[in-house]
């Protein structure tokens, strides 16, 4: 038993070579960019802001203003997963960080146009290491997202494997495609859920290919692997209404309507 970690590093070492790279490299997309700069973090971090300070899950209404806008309504693995890292943290400055607007932002919809590329005014006795506050607060939320990037490249990995046994070179430069674009680091290193639908994506593909290719796949696997997937990726109390009316042949649709699409 002691031997078979060994012989899994002697067999996969250079999966695991590509994993370090991409996180080192999403380390660094993390730290270098400032906070609140990547694409709707700010509307983002509101979800796990509200969840770590105890709130439950925000209830989103499209015909209310509210500081989360259309991201309070998606899936609630990943706010839920970020909630838990940051709850420790101090985040009562969030308001006045986010509140922060560079007049001179380039796609300012008010105000004078100007060429500059950050939406906030940084301050760096606010937002340099070490961290604190609700900047300790973003970049860990970032951190779990890089997490996520190198739970997706893996599964890519092990995908490839699954289609291609033994073509390990296939399956490491799938991996490396996936994990070195920059777009996809950009992306994973930001405090968003994408990098966690990705993930679940990834591995809810790969347990798909292993019931569909492998002989010993059973009814009982398929629930046992799906569920996982699946629950977590429910966002609403509608969309909860949904799952229930689908798994129940006796009951009547929501609003009144034929059977619909299951979540």
């Amino acid at each position: 038993m002691k031997s078979q970690p060994k012989s899994l590093v002697r067999r996969h070492w250079g999966i695991l070579l590509i994993l370090t790279a991409v996180a080192l490299l999403g380390t660094a997309y993390n730290l270098a960019i400032p906070v609140l700069e990547k694409p709707d973090e700010r509307w983002h971090y509101p979800v796990v802001k509200y969840l770590a300070d105890g709130h439950g899950l925000p209830v989103y209404d499209p015909n209310v203003e509210q500081p989360w806008k259309q991201e309070g309504s998606q899936p609630p693995l990943y706010y839920t997963l970020a909630a838990l890292v940051t709850a420790g943290v101090p985040t009562d400055d969030f308001w006045a960080l986010r509140g922060s607007g560079n007049p001179y932002y380039l796609s300012m919809l008010h105000g004078p146009r100007g060429d500059n590329q950050n939406m906030l005014i940084h301050y760096p006795a606010r937002e340099s290491f070490p961290y604190r506050g609700s900047v300790l607060a973003l970049h860990l939320a970032r951190q779990l997202s890089v997490a996520m990037a190198l739970a997706t490249v893996l599964a890519t990995y092990l995908i490839a494997l699954e289609i291609y046994p033994g073509s390990r070179a296939l399956a490491l430069g799938a991996a490396a495609v996936a994990g070195f674009n920059p777009m996809f680091l950009f992306i994973g290193s930001s405090v968003s859920n994408d990098a966690t639908v990705a993930a679940t994506c990834a591995w809810t593909g790969l347990a798909a290919l292993r019931l569909a290719l492998r002989p010993d796949a059973t009814s009982r696997r398929a629930l046992v692997r799906g569920s996982p997937s699946g629950w977590p990726c429910c966002p609403s109390p509608a969309r909860w209404r949904w799952c229930r009316w689908w798994a129940s042949p006796w009951s009547s649709p929501p609003g009144g309507r034929g059977r619909g699409p299951n979540c």
